[in-house]
C-alpha cells in the first residue's frame, strides 16, 4: 500500500513538472517570437544594432528551449531558430559590408583643419540618411549619398528576403495541403481496398453456402430415391416370401395326398 502511494505521488510529481516545463517553454517561445518581431521592425526602421540584439536574444531563448525541453514543438522551434539565425547573419553581413565601404572611402573632418590622429585611431563615422533638399557640405553629401545607396540596397535585400520567406511559407502550406490530400487519398484507397476484400470474402462465403445447399438438395433427392428403392425391395422380398410359403404349403399338401394314395395302394395289395 505504501509503495502504491509512493508511485502515485511520483507520477503526479512528474506530470506536474512536465506541465511546468511545457508552460515555461511556451512562455519562452512567445518571448522569443516577440523579440524576433521587434528585431524585424527595428531592421526595417534602419536600427540594425538594436535589431541584432533582439535577434540574438530570441536566439538565446530558442536555444534554451532546445536544451531544456527538446520535445516541445521541435519543428516550430527549429524553423524559428533558422529564421532568427538568418536575420543575425544578414545584419552581420550588412555591417561588414558597410565597414568595408567606410574603410575604402574615409570621410574628411568637417572642421576643415588637418587631422593629427592616425587612421587607426579615428572613429568610424555613423551611417546617416540625409533627406532630399537638406544643406550639407560636399564631403558629407557624398558620404550621405553613399550611405543612402547602401541603405536602399539593404532595404531591397530585406524586401527580397521577405518575399522569399513569404514564398517559402506559401510553398510549405501548399506542400502540407498536398501532403494531407495525398495521405487522405492513400487512406481512402486502403479503406476501399479493404472493403472490396471484405465484399469479395462475403461473396465467396455466399457462393460456398449456396453450393452446399444445392448439394444438400441433391443429397435429399438421392436419399428419397434410395428410400423408394429400398421400400420396393422390401415389398418384393415380402411378396417373394409369401409366394415361397404358398409353394411350400402346396408341396406339403401334394406330398400328403401322395402319401395317402400310397398308403391306400398298399392296403389294397
Amino acid at each position: 500500500m505504501i509503495m502504491n502511494r509512493f508511485f502515485f505521488c511520483l507520477l503526479l510529481f512528474l506530470s506536474c513538472v512536465r506541465g511546468l516545463l511545457a508552460e515555461d517553454s511556451s512562455e519562452q517561445f512567445l518571448n522569443a517570437y516577440q523579440s524576433y518581431q521587434q528585431g524585424e521592425k527595428l531592421e526595417r526602421d534602419g536600427s540594425s544594432p538594436e535589431a541584432l540584439k533582439k535577434y540574438k536574444f530570441a536566439q538565446s531563448l530558442l536555444l534554451e528551449i532546445e536544451k531544456n525541453d527538446p520535445s516541445w514543438q521541435k519543428a516550430v522551434v527549429e524553423y524559428r531558430l533558422k529564421k532568427t539565425r538568418d536575420g543575425i547573419e544578414r545584419l552581420q553581413g550588412a555591417g561588414n559590408s558597410n565597414d568595408g565601404i567606410m574603410t575604402q572611402y574615409p570621410i574628411a573632418p568637417s572642421d576643415g583643419g588637418a587631422s593629427t590622429a592616425s587612421p587607426s585611431t579615428q572613429a568610424a563615422p555613423s551611417i546617416s540618411i540625409v533627406p532630399p533638399g537638406a544643406k550639407s557640405s560636399s564631403g558629407v553629401g557624398l558620404s550621405s549619398a553613399r550611405d543612402s545607396s547602401s541603405e536602399v540596397r539593404r532595404l531591397k535585400r530585406m524586401l527580397e528576403t521577405l518575399r522569399g520567406e513569404l514564398k517559402e511559407a506559401k510553398d510549405a502550406i501548399s506542400s502540407e495541403k498536398n501532403r494531407t490530400k495525398d495521405l487522405e487519398n492513400i487512406k481512402w484507397v486502403e479503406e476501399r481496398s479493404n472493403l472490396e476484400k471484405q465484399l469479395q470474402t462475403t461473396k465467396d462465403k455466399d457462393s460456398a453456402l449456396t453450393e452446399k445447399l444445392q448439394k444438400r438438395d441433391s443429397w435429399e433427392n438421392d436419399l428419397k430415391s434410395l428410400q423408394k428403392k429400398l421400400d420396393d425391395t422390401v415389398a418384393d422380398k415380402v411378396a417373394i416370401e409369401e409366394e415361397y410359403q404358398s409353394r411350400n404349403r402346396k408341396r406339403d399338401d401334394a406330398n400328403a395326398v401322395l402319401m395317402k394314395q400310397l398308403e391306400e395302394a398298399r392296403k389294397s395289395v
